[in-house]
């Protein structure tokens, strides 16, 4: 019983041995400062080894939930310790990922060629006379040929061209001639042509194998049609999977829960009595459809759950004029702003504030205003707190338009001018809280768009001016009534 254990688990432990080196990732320790000397956390009880040929790979999220396997770089194992290994990387296609602490897949010779024989190799030298063209060609396509008496065989039918066979993978051909080198009739043999040596070509063709594998590994890996989801689908399109009974019931299962979601859709549209022209068992259908659609729902809702907060850049027009239209001299034509915000789901833990999120926004405002006797043209830095409600949909939803509403708070500095004058001010800036209105939409591949509208009350208060009797107010009020573009990423 004992006996049995222990060979159980050695049995066990050479098991996770394999499967932990199998699944090719590896943990880059350190970087020499030229970047080309890898420290990885494999070794020789992995199964790396010296002098090895390897390709690093990386696994990039592209989009949310999808990933792309791209080449960082070609390496070569120059030293093996048990747990660790030094590799050279003679050929880099992604610098950014190399970099301490990184995570990636080793693709390495003697783990993808395992299994795979060397090439045996035989050396044979020819000899030539006088056309090595034509004696070189007759002697590859030479093959065995078989004697025979025609008095007692006859050839009905060549079923087969003739075709050499050899007890080797590769025959290394080395061709040389005889050469009258003194002119007295002594021949020597002088050489025209040698093969590279049989160790140095099986390594060539073992490599060149290696890297076939490594971009067939790559393509397939990024592949849609070799996605989990996709795989089964495209082995049935190739009529190498058939559907037992299990899966043919389950498909008009499917079927049929597509139809009763249909119904329900245009069931909503007849008002509260809708059901009261169906029997128990047709209700209790509908209301199965109803639990599905809302699964559908939410499950689109929490997919960017995970998520802390979402950032955005906006840009945007005050389409209120405060201008006095009896100063043309002091104005601004084009009234834009650029805003840089972040947007946190703080609340989202909690079950009654999870439609609240706090905003924090920066604004560079271009704007003029009426300043009591002038105008007075003004560029803001302010920043803003937001609170944002949203009624209908979370602000994590994807794929789905997000409407909602929020007020804001205000503060910031001026600095404002009076072309006729000549006169330059500094101002404090703050708002009464403003209210804003957008809508968002989050695609799955954490990038998103937005659309704002807001209105605030702003005013305005000196710090200090050029000119203390001059036109510039000591406080001035205007409005802000703006329309806002942007774009916005999950972080």
């Amino acid at each position: 019983m004992t006996r049995r254990v222990v060979l159980f688990l050695i049995l066990a432990l050479n098991l996770n041995i394999a499967i932990a080196y199998d699944d090719g990732v590896v943990r880059l320790l350190q970087v020499s400062s030229s970047g080309r000397t890898l420290y990885l956390d494999r070794g020789s009880v992995d199964g790396v080894q010296e002098e090895e040929y390897g390709v690093l790979l990386f696994k990039e999220e592209v989009s949310l939930g999808k990933f792309a396997v791209k080449p960082v770089a070609k390496v070569r194992s120059v030293k093996t310790l048990s747990d660790e290994s030094v590799w050279i990387a003679y050929e880099v296609f992604l610098e950014r990922a190399l970099v301490p602490g990184a995570k990636l897949q080793l693709l390495s010779e003697a783990n993808m060629l395992k299994g795979k024989s060397k090439l045996s190799a035989k050396r044979t030298g020819l000899v030539v006379n006088k056309d090595p063209a034509k004696e070189v060609k007759d002697f590859l396509l030479e093959g065995d040929s078989l004697a025979k008496k025609n008095q007692n065989y006859k050839v009905i039918e060549k079923t087969k061209n003739k075709e050499a066979h050899q007890d080797k993978d590769v025959d290394l051909i080395d061709v040389s001639e005889f050469e009258n080198r003194y002119g007295d009739g002594r021949l020597f043999i002088d050489g025209i042509y040698k093969s590279p040596y049989a160790e140095e070509f099986s390594d060539r063709k073992r490599v060149h194998a290696f890297e076939k594998m490594v971009v067939a590994y790559i393509k397939k890996a990024n592949s849609e049609e070799y996605e989990a989801k996709n795989l089964i689908a495209l082995q049935e399109k190739q009529n190498k999977v058939t559907q037992n009974t299990y899966d043919e019931k389950s498909n008009e299962a499917l079927v049929q829960r597509n139809k009763r979601r249909a119904l329900y859709k245009r069931l909503r549209k007849k008002g509260a009595r809708w059901s009261k022209d169906y029997s128990d068992q047709e209700l209790s259908d509908i209301l199965e459809a109803m639990d599905i659609d809302y699964e559908v729902d939410r499950r689109k809702t929490l997919l960017a759950y995970n998520f802390e907060y979402q950032g955005y850049v906006s840009f945007g027009l005050n389409l209120i004029n405060n201008e006095n239209i009896n100063d043309p001299e002091t104005t601004e034509q084009s009234k834009f702003d650029i805003e840089v915000g972040a947007e946190s789901y703080f609340f989202k833990t909690f079950k009654d504030l999870k439609t609240l999120t706090v905003e924090l926004s920066g604004r560079r405002a271009v704007d003029a205003f009426y300043g009591g006797e002038l105008n007075a043209r003004s560029t803001e830095y302010s920043l803003a707190t937001h609170l944002n409600w949203y009624p209908f949909r979370r602000p994590s939803a994807i794929e789905a338009n997000i409407l909602y509403v929020g007020v804001l708070f205000r503060y910031g500095f001026a600095f404002l001018s009076n072309i006729t004058n000549n006169e330059e001010g500094a101002y404090q800036v703050f708002g009464v809280p403003g209210i804003r209105a957008g809508l968002k939409y989050n695609f799955s591949n954490k990038f998103g768009v937005r659309m704002t509208l807001g209105y605030e009350e702003l005013r305005a208060e000196r710090i200090e001016r050029s000119d203390d009797s001059g036109t510039l107010p000591d406080r001035a009020r205007y409005y802000d009534g703006r329309i806002g573009f942007g774009v916005s990423k999950f972080f």
